[in-house]
């Protein structure tokens, strides 16, 4: 069974260089990301020392735009000033429920997009009690169709939530996907899959697409913390 932060470690280390990293979820438990998966996301998670690790992780958001976006009627404060953006998400009548990892960044000179779709909050329990679905997928170029979804549910936040077109995670995040390919031109992705094996992979964002689009379609595995 993979564990998600194990998953998360892996593919943080097909990067060459980490760009900007969202994340998605309903229920959101801020001291479990702080100590557990934005050490993960910096490359520091295996450092023994607490203080030597937080500074890290301190040093690394100074350089690298985070942000975390969360049904706002489960907003409470973390312990530590981190320097991520918080996003609370409020729907009419109904409740804020992607849960998601993207990341951008670069590997051998070329920009990739990476998302998962899970079941799992950013919780202790959805990372590390649970069995919950995961799936994921590389993109390399901006005609892939989970590209597409992605642009479209971030555009979607910015509207949503009355923010700027710069000067922030999400807005960080969605530029680096305006500079990415247009058509793929590398045979396999990181994780040596070519793009016939997953062109089945389908990203859909309730937010962003018609109403009969309303899930994530992407070939599921288990996964715990």
């Amino acid at each position: 069974m993979t564990r998600i932060r194990d998953r998360l470690q892996e593919v943080i280390g097909q990067f060459d260089e980490v760009e900007a990293a969202l994340f998605t979820t309903f229920n959101f438990d801020p001291n479990f990301f702080e100590e557990n998966v934005l050490p993960t996301v910096f490359g520091v998670a295996d450092m023994e020392a607490r203080t030597a690790r937080r500074q890290a992780v301190h040093d690394a958001l100074a350089k690298i735009p985070v942000g975390v976006c969360f049904d706002a009627s489960v907003a409470r404060p973390g312990l530590d000033d981190y320097r991520y953006t918080a996003y609370p998400v409020r729907l009419t009548n109904a409740f804020f429920h992607p849960k998601n990892i993207m990341l951008i960044g670069i590997r051998e000179n070329r920009r990739w997009l990476y998302i998962s779709a899970a079941s799992s909050n950013l919780t202790l329990s959805g990372w590390g009690r649970n069995v919950e679905g995961f799936a994921d997928v590389w993109v390399h170029a901006v005609t892939q169709q989970p590209w597409q979804a992605t642009d479209g549910f971030l555009s979607w936040m910015i509207t949503h939530l009355g923010l700027a077109e710069s000067h922030h995670p999400i807005a960080a995040f969605r530029q680096l996907m305006q500079i990415m390919n247009l058509h793929r031109t590398v045979a396999r992705d990181p994780d040596n899959l070519t793009a016939e094996e997953i062109k089945d992979r389908h990203l859909y964002f309730p937010y962003a697409q018609s109403p009969d689009r309303k899930s994530t379609r992407l070939n599921s595995s288990h996964g715990k913390l």
